[in-house]
């Protein structure tokens, strides 16, 4: 059931991360493309984890509620830094947003696969 709902979750951040670059009013056709497939590669690397076993968890609820915390901190931070706080070096905060979300899902799961392990 946690699983369906991260999946809806991961959809709908995806979703409101392509509209927000879409409102950034970028020019270049080129830097768009990079620049967005940047924004969207969490969201890929999230989706590719709850589909394969390549992170081996005992509970995939975990995982699951790592990737939606994950997805939902980078929509926030990216309201934030576009719509809450603009600032001239919001750009610098936009492009490590992709770096932040992935490095939490990387703590949440070393937390919690130690927190769930038989030792």
């Amino acid at each position: 059931m946690l699983k369906a709902i991260t999946k809806i979750v991961l959809v709908l951040c995806l979703l409101s991360t392509c509209v927000m670059l879409y409102n950034l009013g970028i020019n270049s056709v080129l830097f768009m493309v990079i620049f967005s497939l940047w924004m969207i590669l969490p969201y890929f690397t999230m989706t590719i984890l709850l589909l394969t076993k390549l992170i081996p968890v005992k509970n995939v609820n975990i995982l699951s509620a790592g990737v939606g915390l994950a997805s939902i901190g980078g929509v926030i931070m990216f309201v934030d830094v576009m719509y809450l706080h603009p600032d001239p070096q919001g750009a610098i905060a936009v492009a490590l947003i992709p770096v932040l979300q992935m490095f939490l899902l990387f703590v949440w799961n070393i937390v919690f696969k130690n927190l769930t392990s038989d030792t």
